[in-house]
């Protein structure tokens, strides 16, 4: 018994020198990794720079001399577009952060000419609260207890320029056809044409467009249809050359569409019409007769109207009888006016980055696409093995620690 309990102790020892060179193997590890993160975070704070520094109020301003010229760009642009006077002006009010630059204020003041300037309303609440009530007035769903007279402008002024076979000079070059800031909810142009045609929209002025639009077309539309209405109109007594008639929308957002097209015809054509005299005669004396055009769509035969007929006052009431009859003396042609309008057919066309693929370049993007497929495929794949071989590693560790320790208990 007491040499099996010493080989039994003798067991137990050469494990825990085990486990024991184990444990120092990783103090060691986690000492060479706390020295190397050390190292790492005082290289990191001897390369920093501490660029604290104060300056003052004229350094600044001086600074920034050039910010305050630009500053006044806005105020001149307003006064160009609404065409006012310096003079004409009421009040100037400061909202958001220029209340709280003395030097912008002083700028403002100069320029506009006047001691100070409008402070009423809440610098930083006027935006939002008028952004706000704005929307309210939009929306369909609030109702406000009164209309605010606010009124989206356009952004930019838009052209309009017409091609086609016959069109006149003044009407295939670029012409105005919204100023900007201006409020048009729809707006119908026409011209006399008998021909299909395109029509161009431009931007007005290309310099106010952001950075990156390369050109100022931006929609193209082919109106079709104007040829075959004016082939089977050809042949009617025209009493005016045809028009057609573009139809252009602004939305709330001021983007400009042509909502539709229609060709408007007028032709003249002789229409015989029933003609009928009323003729009112007197039952005693000899009286001329009196005929009255009777108007289209109303009934001669509805009733006798009563006339005053000065007589002498001696005679009976039977003497002041007027009898009135219609008499229908055949027909007679009248030249009327007719109007045809025909829809006409609008096809937007893609131009510029909007133009379709073709068929090699569709092909070729296909495959391009397929092979960044494949590759994605195949790197969550290589992912999912890697995860899977970490957490079989994880697992073993676990199992192999949970064995040893199993073992030194026993």
């Amino acid at each position: 018994l007491y040499s099996m309990g010493l080989i039994r102790i003798f067991r137990i020892s050469r494990d825990m020198s085990y486990f024991m060179i184990w444990a120092q193997v990783v103090l060691m590890l986690l000492w060479f990794i706390s020295l190397l993160i050390i190292l790492r975070s005082t290289e990191r704070q001897s390369q920093l720079i501490n660029s604290r520094s104060t300056i003052t109020r004229e350094k600044f301003e001086e600074l920034c001399g050039d910010l305050w010229e630009q500053s006044l760009i806005p105020v001149k642009k307003v006064l160009s577009h609404s065409g006012l006077k310096l003079d004409e002006i009421y009040a100037i009010e400061l909202i958001g952060g220029a209340t709280r630059v003395p030097k912008l204020q002083a700028k403002l003041q100069d320029f506009l000419g006047r001691k100070e300037l409008d402070k009423h309303i809440d610098a930083d609440e006027a935006i939002v609260l008028g952004a706000a009530l704005h929307a309210a007035n939009l929306s369909d769903g609030i109702k406000l207890n009164r209309k605010l007279g606010m009124i989206d402008g356009s952004s930019y002024g838009f052209s309009i320029e017409l091609d086609g076979v016959g069109l006149a000079n003044n009407e295939s070059t670029k012409q105005l056809l919204i100023p900007r800031l201006k409020k048009l909810p729809s707006k119908m142009r026409s011209l006399k044409h008998d021909k299909d045609f395109e029509v161009s929209l431009y931007y007005e002025n290309g310099d106010m467009l952001p950075p990156g639009i390369s050109s100022d077309k931006f929609l193209q539309f082919a109106v079709s249809g104007l040829t075959d209405a004016s082939e089977k109109y050809s042949s009617r007594n025209l009493s005016s050359p045809i028009k057609a008639t573009l139809h252009f929308s602004l939305s709330r957002s001021g983007i400009l569409s042509l909502t539709k097209a229609d060709a408007v015809v007028e032709i003249s054509e002789w229409v015989e019409v029933p003609k009928k005299n009323l003729t009112v005669g007197n039952s005693t004396d000899v009286t001329p007769n009196v005929t009255v055009e009777a108007a289209r769509g109303s009934s001669s035969e509805a009733g006798a109207e009563n006339l005053n007929v000065d007589g002498d006052t001696s005679s009976t009431s039977n003497s002041n009888e007027v009898e009135q009859n219609a008499v229908d003396t055949g027909t007679e042609k009248k030249l009327k006016k007719r109007t045809f309008r025909v829809p006409l057919k609008v096809v937007e066309k893609a131009f510029g980055l909007g133009v379709s693929l073709s068929g090699e370049s569709l092909s070729e993007a296909k495959l391009r696409l397929n092979a960044l497929d494949k590759k994605d495929a195949e790197r969550r794949r290589t992912a999912e093995l890697k995860n899977n071989l970490e957490s079989y590693i994880y697992a073993t560790r676990e199992k192999v620690c949970q064995k040893k320790q199993a073992y030194i208990v026993k």
